[in-house]
């Protein structure tokens, strides 16, 4: 149970990216949830990893950092922002602190 507690506090730092534009809660914080996520694992069961659970868990890291490395390319591209201006609004207000617990369950259950 300690260990579930330290992913999901993982994935809710991970998703609070999202505090600054609320998709980010689902697209950045995902990618950076499933990077921590497997950083976590190799940690928390350092002494009980095979080969094969070493590999997943370095999959994950790649495909968690390579996902929002691509997601913070696209949005700092001038072209994305001005197609995307109004559609994605930059203040959440309760939106935001409720959005941070629900992608970040989905985040663990990943």
């Amino acid at each position: 149970m300690k260990a579930l507690l330290i992913i999901l506090a993982l994935a809710l730092i991970a998703s609070s990216c999202g505090f600054r534009k609320y998709v980010w809660f689902i697209s950045l914080g995902y990618g950076a949830a499933i990077a921590l996520i497997g950083a976590g694992l190799l940690v928390i069961f350092s002494k009980n990893l095979t080969l094969v659970t070493i590999l997943q868990c370095v999959l994950l890291i790649v495909y968690g950092c390579r996902l929002s490395g691509y997601l913070i390319y696209r949005d700092r591209k001038t072209a994305y922002n001005k197609r995307m201006k109004g559609e994605v609004k930059t203040d959440g207000g309760m939106m935001k602190s409720t959005l941070i617990y629900s992608p970040s369950l989905l985040h663990l259950h990943s």
